[in-house]
C-alpha cells in the first residue's frame, strides 16, 4: 500500500492508473506486481503504521488528512 497526499494530483498515482505494473527492489530481492489504486486508504491499517514509522505518530492521536 502506498499513500499519497496528493491524492490523484500526485504524478505517481496518475502513472499507476495509465500502466499499473511494478517492479520493487530490496537488496537482492526483486519481484513485479500490479497496483491497485484504492479510494478508502484513509482506512487501511497500513496507514497507521506508516505514520507510526516515519511521522512519529500514535495510537490516540489524530491522523493527518
Amino acid at each position: 500500500m502506498l499513500d499519497s497526499g496528493g491524492g490523484w494530483r500526485s504524478d505517481w498515482v496518475q502513472n499507476l492508473a495509465i500502466h499499473a505494473t511494478v517492479d520493487t527492489e530490496i537488496g537482492a530481492a526483486r519481484s513485479s506486481a500490479i497496483a491497485t489504486i484504492r479510494a478508502d486508504v484513509a482506512q487501511h491499517p497500513a496507514r497507521e503504521r506508516l505514520a507510526q514509522r516515519y511521522q512519529g505518530w500514535h495510537p490516540g492521536h489524530p491522523l493527518s488528512d
